[in-house]
Parts: C-alpha cells; structure tokens; sequence
C-alpha cells in the first residue's frame, strides 16, 4: 500500500476456550498479560499507528511518541516533551503526530532521532493523515480548519475553512474524506 502498511491486526479478548493462542497467536487471542504487554503502564495512549514489525502510539499526557515491537518486548520512547500528542501515523520512514495543544505537526524518523515541526502556528492540530508527499491534517476548532503541507515542511496550505470542530481525515491516495 502507499502508506507502507499491508494490513493492521486489532487484538481482542475472547476465550481460549474457542481460540487457541498456538493456532491464533497473541494478536488473535489477547489475554489481559498480552494486552498489559504492549500498552501497560501508559499515560493516557491516544492515537496508534502499526507497520510490518511495530507499534507507535502517543501518550497525549506524558508527551511522548513511543513504539514496541508486534511481538512484544520493551516500549522505546521516540519523542518526549510534546504538547498533548493525538494522532500518529506512518510513511516508509517516519512518525508524525499533532501536538493538540502545541499547535504543531511533527515527525520522527522511525528509528528515532530529532523530531522535527513541519507545520506550527495552526489552533489545535488533530486529524492527521499522510500520502506519500504531503500531511493533511484538521483543526479541531469552531470554526475549524483542514491544512496540508508538504511532508518535509513548508508553506501550509488551507484546503478548507469553516467547518465545525472537524476531528478525523482520511484519504484514498486521490481524495480527503
């Protein structure tokens, strides 16, 4: 896909009275220790992204853009120090995020590294999707906003104005929903 994201699992509690955990695997079948595992000991994890090996998500109370492994293991801090974190998404290279209370958009390459602001100054970023060459992104406001800007910063565009405390945003690689 463009994104670099084949597919995404969503884990769930069931029984292993019905699922087995070696014929379905942890991500299939969640226990409260699988689920602990991943997302134990959080504050407050809001938006989460997924590739083929990891998990990234953001603590909106603590600041922090971090990432675990799909098949567990110790959760790394990319970013800390952010402004109310919300969404996260993905492209081949980086993590970006809205910083909701920085008014900033940001980014990280997944490895880590220095994250960088590829749009500041726009009232409380929040929606956020990514297409391979430009960030779009809404202002969760009223009345609120959806900018874009290219992916390794620049001039932010305004796509649309009036709306009324717009949150989400999705694309299909053609069109913004």
């Amino acid at each position: 896909s463009r994104s670099g994201v084949d597919y995404m699992e969503i884990g769930y509690k069931s029984s292993e009275k019905y699922f087995s955990r070696s014929d379905n695997g942890a991500w299939k079948f969640c226990s409260e220790d699988d689920l602990k595992r991943i997302v134990g000991g959080q504050d407050n994890p809001y938006g989460i992204a997924v590739d083929a090996t990891d998990v990234y998500w953001s603590n909106a109370d603590a600041g922090t853009i971090m990432t675990a492994s799909k098949n567990g293991g110790a959760a790394t801090e990319r970013s800390s120090g952010q402004a109310y974190p919300l969404q996260v998404v993905l492209d081949a290279t980086y993590v970006y995020w809205t910083n909701i209370n920085g008014v900033t958009v940001m980014r990280v390459p997944k490895g880590g590294g220095v994250p960088t602001a590829i749009a500041s100054g726009t009232p409380s970023p929040a929606g956020l999707v990514v297409d391979g060459t430009r960030a779009y992104w809404t202002t969760y406001s009223n009345p609120g906003t959806v900018n874009s800007v290219p992916i390794g910063g620049g001039a932010v565009t305004p796509l649309a104005s009036g709306q009324n405390l717009p949150a989400g945003i999705a694309t299909d690689g053609a069109s913004l929903y």
